[in-house]
């Protein structure tokens, strides 16, 4: 499921070089917000916990 809706959703905003805002805190939410920040992660994001937001660190 993850791989059908979340990456192409995610893809898109890696590629305008969004910023990403959690509703749920993905590292103590768990499921699906995580598998999304893992994958941001390795997109080059950083994560704030404090503001529950991911931000492009580096270009890939």
């Amino acid at each position: 499921m993850f791989d059908l809706f979340n990456r192409p959703f995610l893809d898109e905003a890696v590629a305008r070089g969004q910023t990403i805002h959690f509703t749920h805190d993905p590292e103590s939410w768990g499921g699906a917000p995580w598998k999304e920040l893992e994958y941001l992660e390795s997109e080059g994001y950083m994560y704030d916990p404090e503001t529950m937001t991911a931000i492009l660190w580096r270009d890939k």
